[in-house]
């Protein structure tokens, strides 16, 4: 999902004008794979599994009715006080590609219930990185518990926290840290729906709480990559993702804060920042 460069910005501001603007029904068949379907139509996995709101990407089935959009990006409903600029740091993208890609203007309203689509080419080009940091930030929102000794929120004993909340909205994106495979994807304990990638040198990152899942086992993902929506699966008490680096074979845990881009706090929405509150393992 990495093309931020000038150039290509400039292209795409003009060249998208309009969303996923035809979808195709597709009946299951016994033969079929998500990796087959997703051939067969040209499009990403994640695009068919985020559009279905497929929980588990494992869990397809025969004579299933899957739709699909004719091209890959992810859709996003408008809630209540939402705006323009709120959607757009959400997908880590500039307003006017956001109106671009959906045939909006500056003086556009939206509303509770549209259905706004994000194209992959427009996701995550706003990186957040810097030159010391080889993670990113998989998610924008608000850090509601760091690592390390705390008081568990659901247990109320002290216990470690081997990775950082961060706290948004259910349904916000979630967005691999750094280029890698996928090696777990499904329902994990008191992780609830999570995701790990494997990236170089011996590091691992953990996502865990998703709402649901748009990536499989085995696949290869970029720094940028949706790997999935916000939830409160699991042991939560909130909407939150728990984000976890993991190192030495995945057997260790670091603290995000000291690899990740240095903004101690990603502030989502001040609507949010009072509101929320999470909890996990």
């Amino acid at each position: 999902m990495k093309k931020g460069i000038a150039f290509f910005l400039f292209v795409i501001t003009f060249s998208i004008t309009m969303f996923a603007d035809s979808i195709v029904e597709y009946k299951v068949l016994s033969c079929d794979t998500l990796s087959l379907i997703a051939r067969k139509f040209d499009v990403y996995m994640e695009t068919i599994l985020d559009y279905n709101n497929i929980d588990d990407p494992n869990m397809i089935y025969e004579g299933q009715i899957l739709k699909i959009p004719s091209e890959d990006g992810v859709f996003y409903t408008v809630k209540e006080g939402d705006t323009i600029g709120y959607i757009a740091n959400m997908f880590f993208t500039t307003i006017s590609l956001l109106l671009g890609a959906n045939n909006l203007v500056p003086s556009s309203t939206i509303y509770a219930g549209q259905e706004l689509f994000i194209p992959e080419e427009i996701m995550y080009i706003l990186e957040y990185s810097s030159a010391n940091s080889a993670f990113k930030w998989p998610l924008c929102g608000v850090i509601s518990s760091k690592y390390g000794w705390r008081i568990h929120p659901v247990t109320g004993e002290k216990s470690f926290h081997e990775g950082l909340d961060i706290a948004a909205p259910e349904g916000s994106p979630v967005f691999s840290s750094k280029n890698g495979i996928v090696t777990f994807a499904g329902e994990n304990g008191g992780y609830g729906f999570m995701v790990e990638v494997r990236h170089s040198n011996g590091f691992y990152t953990r996502y865990g709480h998703l709402s649901h899942i748009d990536v499989t086992v085995g696949q290869m993902v970029n720094a940028g990559s949706i790997l999935g929506r916000v939830g409160e699966t699991g042991v939560a008490t909130g909407p939150h993702l728990h984000f976890e680096i993991r190192c030495n074979g995945n057997s260790a845990t670091l603290n995000p804060l000291e690899k990740l881009p240095s903004r101690a706090v990603l502030v989502y929405s001040e609507k949010y920042s009072g509101s929320m509150n999470a909890g996990g393992e």
